[in-house]
């Protein structure tokens, strides 16, 4: 999704993707997001995600001992928490990714 200056009212779901936030025509930075959603409007996007991490400020090496913690919970015998944390990873994953 695009948004511009006067942009007609939206609210909307988002998927696991890249934010990129413009400035003078420009991307400024990058924010990788897991899912959540966007409230776009004449002057403003909100977007409330599950997770985010801002691409330019990721520090490699804090990130894989995050994966590395989430990984070991996947297999917890509490079920709920073996879910956030293949989720979790997934996402760490995925940033991980795109910082190279």
């Amino acid at each position: 999704i695009g948004a511009l200056p006067r942009h007609s009212k939206v609210i909307s779901t988002l998927d696991r993707g890249l934010v990129d936030i413009f400035n003078d025509n420009k991307i400024s930075y990058q924010i990788m997001i897991d899912g959540g959603i966007t409230e776009i409007n004449e002057t403003s996007v909100t977007i409330l995600a599950e997770r985010a991490e801002k691409i330019d400020k990721a520090n490699k090496q804090v990130l894989e001992e995050k994966l590395l913690s989430f990984q070991s919970q996947e297999n917890h015998k509490d079920q709920n928490v073996a879910d956030l944390a293949i989720k979790n990873s997934s996402f760490i994953k995925a940033v991980l990714d795109k910082i190279g």
